[in-house]
């Protein structure tokens, strides 16, 4: 004797539904995997060693997407790396980044007047995490940023999303004020 609730047809649909949610995996592409992972290091990274240095890193990616952007003489600096020219400049755009991070922090000139906590951490790494993202877009070759998702294209591909992202943590120092 079946229960009154069971319906055999009901739990059919159910099961093709999901089944082909599984088989449709076209949002899980290999740039989303990549983004979500590196997120998480990101984010790790913000939480555990360097929750003091996340406005720095703000800062420095504020810094190094303006070099990179109205400065592209420095990018020129890619043409001596064995690699497409797309990737090269952003290999020179992320070691600019880290340079400017690392010169801006062994500063001192941010700490320890504000020091983010708790959400404001991840809201800064997220907002700071887009600018990079939306930055080295910009770089990468059209054909091969036909090869990316819709969804990375969308958010991250474009002149309105990089003045969105370039927005964001502007928008972030506005509202959040953190412990000082």
């Amino acid at each position: 004797m079946g229960c009154l609730w069971y319906n055999d047809s009901m739990t059919d649909v159910t099961v093709n539904q999901i089944t082909g949610i599984v088989e449709n995996t076209a949002f899980l592409t290999w740039d989303i995997v990549a983004i979500v992972i590196t997120f998480a290091l990101v984010l790790l990274y913000t939480y555990s060693v360097g929750k003091h240095e996340v406005i720095s890193m703000t800062v420095s990616a504020y810094v190094a997407s303006f070099i990179a952007i109205f400065s592209p003489h420095i990018l020129t600096l890619s043409e001596h790396i064995s690699i497409d020219e797309w990737m090269g400049k952003i290999v020179v755009f992320l070691v600019l980044f880290l340079l400017i991070f690392w010169i801006v922090k062994s500063n001192g000139f941010f700490e320890p007047y504000i020091v983010p906590t708790g959400y404001e951490i991840a809201t800064f790494t997220i907002a700071t995490y887009g600018l990079l993202l939306a930055v080295m877009a910009t770089f990468v070759d059209p054909n091969a940023m036909a090869t990316f998702s819709p969804w990375t294209r969308l958010i991250f591909n474009g002149d309105v999303s990089l003045t969105i992202w370039a927005l964001v943590p502007l928008g972030a120092f506005l509202v959040l004020r953190g412990d000082t």
